[in-house]
């Protein structure tokens, strides 16, 4: 963990479980919520959000989520023509 005080630089390094935070593990909530196949909807009442353009911002969709719920969808066949 890095910090600046007074111009100063001072840096400290922590375990992973000490950089947790409440903010945190709603994020990742909201995440892996999604990836496992809750609706958006119980998510954002779960986590207390009122609108879409606040939710949003929580999730981060990762390229293998990407891969893994094309390959769900329409197999491992490529793109559909259109």
């Amino acid at each position: 963990m890095v910090r600046y005080r007074g111009g100063r630089r001072e840096s400290e390094t922590l375990a992973k479980w000490q950089r947790l935070t409440c903010h945190t593990g709603r994020r990742t909530f909201a995440t892996l919520g999604l990836e496992q196949g809750l609706r958006p909807e119980l998510v954002m009442k779960i986590t207390g959000h009122k609108s879409w353009a606040s939710f949003k911002r929580y999730i981060n969709i990762t390229a293998d989520v990407v891969s893994k719920e094309f390959h769900r969808v329409y197999g491992g066949g490529g793109m559909p023509s259109l």
